[in-house]
């Protein structure tokens, strides 16, 4: 999906505006699609590989400019952090049947 989104725009812009898309956007859909493990388990290293996909993307939107491309990606960005860093520290479910 997220290959999809980047190659559907990849000659908008500069060359290194549609890299930066085209390696962000599968990254962070990829974080996106495990959002709740992520927040709930506590993954810092998933949050940081979705946070600089989500950077990728707005730098790659910036450089075209598509100031909404930006708006809606970097709101995203910090709305996704703001969760993980809000959200209480969840139990990882164990095995009882051992």
């Amino acid at each position: 999906m997220g290959l999809l989104i980047a190659l559907s725009a990849i000659t908008d812009g500069p060359a290194i505006a549609g890299f930066l898309r085209l390696v962000g956007y599968p990254v962070a859909c990829a974080a996106i699609v495990r959002w709740v493990p992520i927040v709930r388990d506590r993954r810092a290293d998933w949050l940081v590989a979705h946070e600089l996909g989500m950077a990728a993307i707005c730098i790659g939107w910036a450089l075209v400019p598509r100031w909404s491309g930006v708006a809606v990606n970097g709101t995203w960005g910090l709305i996704a952090l703001g969760w993980w860093a809000a959200a209480p520290i969840g139990r990882r479910s164990v095995n009882r049947s051992g």
